[in-house]
């Protein structure tokens, strides 16, 4: 949903815009057309494959490479494929995942009941059919057990089957396992969304950066842990850390404490005031420093309280004999 397909078609229109067919001296026309169908169809690939792989959905679905086409309008068709597959389900997401979306009709309906509104709204029928199979697929190796081989073979006999192929069988666990046969990237989508829905995945937009994440656990999170182009950190992590600033911003009563400790620290280093009476005004600072901050004493009453804690003392001078 939030993969870059505009910077990949940017490079695949550069890309375009350098390719040029390559003609071979002294070469017949049915050897020329060969050449230039196989660098048109080298090329077409190359450049499907770069847009495919701006996400790890459509790569699964590339699209099929003919002859004859022409490589700017196909790159173009593809291009659009996408980027309208991406403003549908995002759409979709916030039609039936968004907190904040027309909260007034649908605060009160769950992710499947805005989904079936959605589908009601655009006109699409209530139901979606998929491709479904279910399979046994082997499992752990049981732990060993006693059986009688004369009772397993009579067994095999009877029933038509292989005596090793019964063993197997009786060795190892077998669980039903239910797959999906997709043909495009649109189905593989669809398939993925009702999937969201059928299993109450919870999703939430990112408070940072603002795309749909999920949430695990039991608690409500705010950000999302993705690392996005340019930055080396996750939303959350970086949300941290730009709210711890803001609240530093916005501590009136931090630049205060600063400036005495950085004073009464100094007056340490001289013996001015001693080690045990500087630690016991670190504890108190703390608490009428959260006083100032939760606005309960002025700014001013906890200067003058600082300023009263150590009054300067002026140095004496003895008077020379």
């Amino acid at each position: 949903m939030y993969a870059d397909f505009d910077s990949l078609y940017d490079e695949v229109e550069l890309r375009l815009y350098k390719y040029e067919e390559f003609e071979l001296p002294d070469a017949d026309s049915n050897m020329q057309d060969n050449i230039n169908r196989f660098i048109s169809y080298r090329a077409y690939k190359e450049l499907i494959n770069y847009l495919a792989f701006g996400s790890t959905a459509s790569a699964m679905f590339p699209p099929s490479v003919k002859n004859g086409v022409d490589i700017s309008e196909a790159m173009d068709d593809y291009y659009q494929y996408l980027k309208t597959l991406q403003k549908e389900y995002k759409e979709v997401l916030e039609f039936c995942f968004d907190s904040k979306f027309h909260t007034d009709v649908l605060g009160d309906m769950t992710p499947a009941v805005r989904y079936y509104l959605y589908r009601k709204i655009k006109k699409m029928p209530p139901f979606v059919e998929f491709n479904e199979e279910q399979r046994l697929l082997m499992g752990d190796k049981k732990t060993s057990a006693d059986y009688d081989p004369l009772e397993l073979a009579d067994f095999a006999r009877e029933h038509n089957i292989d005596a090793y192929t019964l063993m197997y069988f009786h060795n190892y666990d077998h669980n039903p396992v239910i797959r999906y046969r997709c043909e495009s990237l649109h189905e593989f989508l669809e398939l993925e969304f009702n999937k969201l829905i059928e299993y109450g995945v919870k999703l939430k937009r990112c408070e940072r950066c603002g795309q749909f994440f999920i949430i695990k656990g039991n608690y409500d999170a705010r950000y999302c842990n993705r690392i996005h182009f340019g930055e080396i950190r996750t939303c959350r992590d970086l949300a941290a850390e730009e709210n711890y600033k803001n609240k530093m911003a916005e501590d009136k009563a931090l630049p205060i404490y600063r400036k005495y400790y950085r004073r009464y620290s100094a007056r340490v280093k001289v013996n001015q005031i001693k080690q045990p009476d500087f630690k016991k005004w670190k504890y108190a600072v703390l608490t009428k420093h959260d006083d100032c901050s939760n606005g309960i004493i002025t700014a001013e009453e906890y200067i003058d309280w600082n300023e009263a804690y150590f009054p300067n003392r002026k140095r004496e001078y003895k008077q020379s004999t």
